[in-house]
């Protein structure tokens, strides 16, 4: 007498699924935290970028005025400087306003303040992207 063994190959398939099903989730998951990472890491480059641009800009006023301040609330100063104002502080419509701009999903920009202590060295540097706040010194 020949015995069958019915069921056993659907135990079998049935197991085999949610081992894999669970093996795509985790790759899944791990395929997505990758991508979050790189767009932070992308994020925060561009932010650095601006706040470096910030930097080299108030350096380059600083040398052409003497290593002096020339914006801000100094005697002669209009405002803080950003990308589009010139040494004074002043707006300067031919200028752009931000440093990256790829339409209106994300824009980077940078904002010198007043010098601290001594005018020999840039002060702090903002940069203000989407939700990433990046300084430097």
């Amino acid at each position: 007498m020949i015995r069958q063994k019915n069921g056993y190959s659907l135990v079998l398939i049935v197991l085999m699924s949610t081992f894999i099903l669970a093996l795509l989730a985790g790759a899944m998951r791990v395929v997505a935290q990758s991508y979050i990472y790189s767009q932070e890491e992308y994020y925060y480059k561009l932010a650095q970028e601006a706040g470096e641009a910030g930097t080299a800009y108030a350096n380059a006023c600083l040398d052409s005025n003497g290593a002096e301040q020339s914006w801000g609330s100094v005697p002669g100063g209009i405002g803080p400087l950003r990308p589009e104002t010139n040494c004074k502080g002043a707006v300067n419509f031919s200028c752009d306003k931000y440093v990256f701009d790829d339409g209106n999903k994300f824009r980077t920009t940078f904002e010198v303040g007043d010098l601290e202590a001594s005018t020999r060295s840039v002060g702090f540097v903002g940069c203000y992207c989407s939700n990433f706040i990046y300084w430097s010194r």
